[in-house]
């Protein structure tokens, strides 16, 4: 009974009641993997994929008997439900191959000749890299007769599109992904492809259209403003980038990263005002990273006030004891520029002890010392770096 409530409310749409319901019932998952598919299937509605996949893989091992459900578990395995441009780390990705093409020989031996099986055997060769023989199958795929229906055309066209541009092959990728946008408009992830192709090629005007295209789709998703703004800055259009961002703080205003890179595009722009505005709003909130706060003060470096930049560097190097060296050695270098010789000593000696490979911090802290009445010091520390 939980089983087929859970599915009617998911059905419907009622996501957060089908999840409280299956919820419930956890105890009976291992008897009734069904019972953990249909909570995957939940999960995956509210956009969890990292979430539902060891919840299907717990069903298969329980001894689901479903291939659509491998198949969808090999689908998620290989990033089709990955949030838009969220990367995997090499490690990740290692993992999932593997997982992947073991889930695929499962489903070769339940439905060798499933045309779905063979179009995510392509997707698994363009993700190890094999691409020529990724290509020859989605090929030989969309040259079959079912591939003319508009769910496999456009993913068969897809895998195909990428799959020539990561070879070269930038005539037929662009085809290719003209199609699959033409098959599924409504696709973020075909928009911001053929945009980001579009824009490799040199087809400026191609690009900002299919930006544009992704931009209404969803107008108020803060991640697609933000890949819209670094796309438009990418292709010359400051003033697009700093209205996507401008609309996306609206939408998420203490956001700092968003914040910084605004102020990074206002500054493109040559709108100085409007950059000081905005990171005085970056300054006032808690909890600003050390990364973002290095960003602020090397957007004050661009609009020469080394005064300014200098609090933004010591707010960052404040909040990170175990600062990096080449951060370091950057405020030393701002606080040579403004004549405070042993603050820069002191800092780029800091470096020095967490890098002493580092031959250009070598010749600075010499010059520094030199400087600072300190000759014999300076010619001991040339001597060393030497060695």
């Amino acid at each position: 009974a939980a089983l087929a409530y859970g599915r009617v409310l998911r059905q419907l749409g009622h996501i957060g009641e089908a999840r409280q319901v299956l919820e419930r019932v956890r105890p009976a998952w291992k008897l009734q993997p069904e019972l953990a598919y249909e909570y995957a299937l939940v999960m995956l509605a509210q956009n969890d994929a990292d979430g539902a996949l060891p919840i299907l893989e717990t069903a298969l091992h329980d001894g689901l008997p479903s291939l659509e459900a491998y198949l969808l578990y090999a689908k998620i395995l290989l990033g089709e439900y990955r949030a838009v441009n969220t990367p995997w780390d090499k490690e990740v990705a290692t993992r999932r191959m593997q997982q992947a093409d073991q889930a695929l020989r499962k489903i070769m031996e339940m439905a060798p000749d499933s045309l779905e099986a063979r179009f995510l055997m392509a997707d698994l060769l363009r993700e190890k890299g094999e691409l020529e023989e990724a290509l020859e199958l989605y090929r030989a795929l969309a040259e079959l007769p079912a591939a003319t229906t508009p769910e496999l055309r456009w993913r068969v066209q897809w895998g195909l599109g990428r799959t020539a541009m990561r070879l070269g092959q930038t005539d037929l990728a662009l085809v290719a992904l003209r199609e699959a946008v033409h098959a599924k408009p409504d696709s973020l992830l075909l928009q911001h492809g053929l945009a980001e192709a579009s824009l490799r090629i040199g087809l400026a005007d191609a690009a900002l259209e299919a930006a544009n295209a992704a931009l209404q789709l969803a107008p108020d998703h803060v991640e697609n403003l933000a890949w819209y703004a670094d796309l438009a800055d990418r292709l010359g259009e400051g003033h697009l980038a700093v209205d996507a961002l401008e609309r996306a703080v609206q939408i998420e205003p203490r956001r700092a990263d968003l914040l910084i890179r605004l102020a990074g595009y206002q500054m493109n722009t040559g709108d100085l005002a409007s950059v000081r505005k905005t990171l005085a709003t970056v300054f006032d909130l808690e909890n600003v990273g050390s990364s973002q706060l290095r960003q602020a003060g090397q957007i004050s470096m661009r609009m020469e006030d080394p005064a300014e930049a200098l609090k933004w560097f010591n707010r960052a190097l404040a909040g990170d004891p175990a600062a990096p060296p080449d951060l370091l050695f950057e405020v030393a270098e701002l606080h040579e520029r403004m004549g405070n010789l042993e603050a820069a000593h002191e800092l780029s000696q800091r470096a020095l002890d967490e890098h002493p490979n580092n031959l250009r911090a070598y010749l600075f802290q010499s010059d520094l010392l030199a400087r600072l009445d300190r000759p014999q010091a300076a010619l001991a520390l040339l001597e060393r770096a030497l060695r």
